[in-house]
């Protein structure tokens, strides 16, 4: 476990000019405490080498499952994809079979 403590006084930090900061550093974990630019206003930044990796890491595989999402998506857009004229083969289909109707229809009045 990587520990970093920093102790400081109010008067030192109040005094502190713009842009600059107190730093600390223990093994992997480092603190950066600066003034703000408004009154009272005071930054805190923390990190640890190993947590920066793990966040690393974790960016990676969402983005890694984010592609993958993003195709299989695509893929179910194009399979379901309706018949470019469904009108089309609607009135095709019914004149096929009113054609066959009527040619059964003829063919067994001439055999009777």
């Amino acid at each position: 476990m990587s520990k970093v403590s920093l102790t400081l006084d109010v008067d030192s930090l109040l005094n502190l000019p713009a842009g600059a900061s107190y730093h600390a550093k223990s093994g992997r974990a480092s603190l950066d405490v600066s003034r703000g630019s408004k009154p009272g206003t005071v930054y805190v930044y923390a990190s640890c080498d190993s947590l920066q990796r793990l966040v690393l890491y974790y960016e990676r595989l969402v983005e890694g499952y984010k592609a993958e999402l993003e195709k299989n998506r695509h893929e179910e857009v194009e399979e379901r994809k309706p018949p470019d004229n469904r009108l089309r083969i609607a009135i095709i289909a019914f004149v096929a079979g009113l054609a066959t109707g009527i040619i059964i229809k003829i063919k067994i009045k001439i055999k009777n």
